[in-house]
């Protein structure tokens, strides 16, 4: 095990410049509560409030872990002067506010080697500018170039300088009689650690005391603050697979008092139990992405065929390579791209993806005398599904049809934080209804709002050449195909229920051929479906068992409480609109206070929203940017304040200064 002698360095330098502070056991934080200070064990004290913070006091100065909104310089315990250290746990905007506080208070703030690229000017910076990349100028932009495509969370506004990302694994240093050693326990989030102390001069298998300083790592016993940010991939589950490796580790390191940062502290015996609760809880959450796993355990297999096994899997990054399969004399399928024919000649596309559509298109003349394009569908509002829009020719000679709920994002890409969305507006002709029947040509469309990979999604049932079709996006696909699902996510708005409520309106269809994207369609099995619904049922059950309030409608949203819209332009010294929306899954009403978290940008303001059981609700309001603020884009947090802590949604509006 490692000696980390800089603390110690940069401690014996601050320590005798006497930087003066404030006792400050009852005072008034940046978002107006006061924060009081309990001590755990001797020399250990910890907030009232959630998120918590953490201070192992010795005399009259402090070593604090974390730094959450409700810490700062001049709310220390009782009777300290002086913070000399300032651990950071992870990059979360909740746990790790106050750093540049400390920071300027000459503190020693240090984090893991990995959080620089959350907390670092460049490297926040960094995620900004990809999270919402500017459309290029002359150049087609590639897959990746879109929306939200780095799946990370609660990430400060601007980087803060001055924090010390230099925390290796294991590292282990001495302050003021205590050892504090670090374990990187990713999960939570991929720069997540945790700190044991013991008293100095202790072997660590032989400390009477071993605290945990545990940051998010858990909550209360088998479960998780904020599980959405588990996932760092909308369909994969290496998050849970970290945390659940992250957690067996803290168990085997067998502390006696654990200290999460949003739940009370868990002392003795109890300790290792919670953890291991934990562990098997996100273990099991993690295996919940995974239907093909689910299905083979059933065994017997139900067995249903790929429609056309030669396009699995085929739209990719390039688009759609292969030409056309025909599954029927006027179905036919590339990659991403169904085209449905009519007697008459003319072509409804489903999903126009990649430049290359445009061949595909051709194609369909040259060689199936197939006429001119005249509908395009979009399925779900992920760009890999209709950049082709942006290349098709005479964009005046067909029309774009998709779900009402689908067009709030792709005619409007600013409105809500909703990833993989193309920045192009694509403006969007016919707005159809869950329950709407259309008609076109010869054919007979019924549409379905079909949730599930996201609520932003489509379902369209159609009878072609006598085979009973549904197109269903990427919400299913073969078991063998991605899992057998294009996953379910809180950021990507797409929640085991809409899983369940998507199954439920299958099975009651009973089409013949389920028309699955990225070249997956194959046939409907009733076993199947009902299987996808129970998978999709155990999985609402895991995913409720670790979430604090019991619901994970309500934990795994990040986006529960937003602004919309989420992009806004503004000049300095100017007003803009923008709303607050809240959404109340739950069946009691809930009061809110939301506040702007940074008076550099925006005036501040502090407003209150109830929202009903079981409803959504919203307010107007308008941020004012501050005259000397620069041009560019600014990320502005809000701190969103329910009955007794902090929420967990991750807030904020852009607002791009002329």
């Amino acid at each position: 095990m490692r000696r980390d002698s800089t603390a110690v360095c940069w401690l014996a330098l601050w320590s005798v410049m006497g930087i003066p502070f404030s006792p400050g056991s009852v005072a008034a934080d940046d978002v107006g509560v006061a924060v009081r200070w309990t001590e755990v064990v001797s020399g250990v004290w910890r907030t009232e409030s959630m998120p918590r913070g953490y201070a192992l006091v010795a005399e009259e100065y402090c070593a604090l872990i974390g730094a959450p909104v409700r810490v700062t310089p001049s709310t220390l315990p009782p009777n300290v002067r002086q913070c000399e250290l300032v651990l950071l746990t992870h990059h979360h905007r909740d746990s790790s506010w106050n750093a540049a506080e400390f920071v300027r208070a000459k503190a020693l703030v240090r984090a893991p080697r990995i959080s620089e690229a959350y907390l670092s000017r460049e490297g926040v910076a960094a995620y900004w500018e990809k999270s919402m990349p500017r459309v290029p100028v002359g150049r087609f932009p590639a897959l990746h170039e879109r929306f939200w495509g780095d799946w990370t969370y609660l990430v400060h506004p601007v980087g803060v300088a001055g924090v010390m990302c230099d925390i290796a694994d294991g590292a282990e240093w001495n302050w003021r009689g205590w050892t504090v050693r670090a374990m990187a326990t990713p999960g939570h989030s991929k720069d997540h650690t945790a700190y044991l102390a013991r008293r100095a001069g202790e072997p660590e298998a032989q400390a009477t005391e071993r605290v945990c300083f545990c940051g998010d790592a858990i909550a209360r016993p088998g479960t998780m603050w904020s599980p959405y940010t588990l996932e760092w991939h909308h369909q994969k589950d290496e998050g849970a697979v970290a945390a659940t490796l992250s957690l067996r580790t803290l168990a085997a390191a067998k502390p006696t008092l654990l200290l999460p940062e949003h739940a009370e502290p868990i002392r003795g015996e109890a300790v290792t139990a919670a953890l291991l609760e934990t562990a098997e809880n996100v273990q099991q959450l993690g295996a919940a992405k995974n239907y093909d796993a689910y299905t083979k355990s059933l065994a017997p297999l139900p067995e249903y065929r790929y429609l056309a096994p030669e396009q699995v899997g085929t739209a990719n990054a390039q688009g759609n390579p292969l030409p056309w399969t025909k599954l029927s004399l006027h179905l036919f399928l590339t990659g991403n791209v169904y085209a449905l024919t009519s007697r008459d000649g003319p072509v409804l596309l489903m999903d126009a993806y990649s430049q290359d559509v445009v061949d595909r298109v051709n194609e369909l003349k040259r060689d199936h005398g197939c006429g001119p394009v005249e509908v395009v569908m979009i399925s779900h509002a992920h760009n890999d599904h209709y950049t082709g829009l942006f290349t098709l020719p005479h964009r005046e000679s067909f029309q774009v049809w998709t779900l009402d709920r689908i067009a709030e994002v792709v005619d409007d890409p600013h409105r809500f934080l909703a990833p993989y969305v193309d920045p192009r507006v694509v403006k969007v002709d016919r707005r159809l209804k869950d329950g709407d029947v259309v008609r076109w040509h010869e054919y007979e469309l019924k549409i379905h709002h079909l949730p599930g990979q996201t609520m932003f999604g489509i379902g369209v049932e159609v009878t072609v050449d006598g085979q009973h079709c549904l197109f269903t996006g990427d919400n299913f696909y073969h078991h063998e195909q991605y899992s057998g699902s294009g996953g379910w996510s809180g950021r990507n708005r797409g929640l085991p229920f809409g899983y369940v409520q998507s199954v439920e309106k299958i099975l009651a269809m009973r089409p013949q051929w389920i028309l699955a994207e990225h070249g997956g369609a194959f046939e409907f099995h009733p076993e199947d479906f009902r299987r996808r619904h129970d998978f999709a049922t155990k999985a609402a059950t895991l995913a409720d068992q670790i979430s604090p309030s019991g619901d994970h409608r309500i934990d795994w949203d990040p986006q529960r409480v937003r602004i919309e819209p989420l992009i806004s332009s503004v000049r300095q010294n100017h007003p803009v609109k923008v709303r607050i929306v809240a959404s109340n899954p739950s069946n009691e009403a809930i009061s809110y206070v939301i506040r702007s978290a940074r008076s550099g940008i925006v005036a501040d303001g502090q407003w209150k929203l109830g929202v009903p059981a079981q409803s959504e609700a919203s307010l107007n309001i308008t941020l004012t940017v501050i005259h000397d603020v620069t041009a560019g884009r600014h990320v502005v947090p809000f701190w969103v304040e329910g009955a007794d802590s902090l929420d967990s949604s991750d807030t904020f509006a852009v607002l791009e200064v002329e």
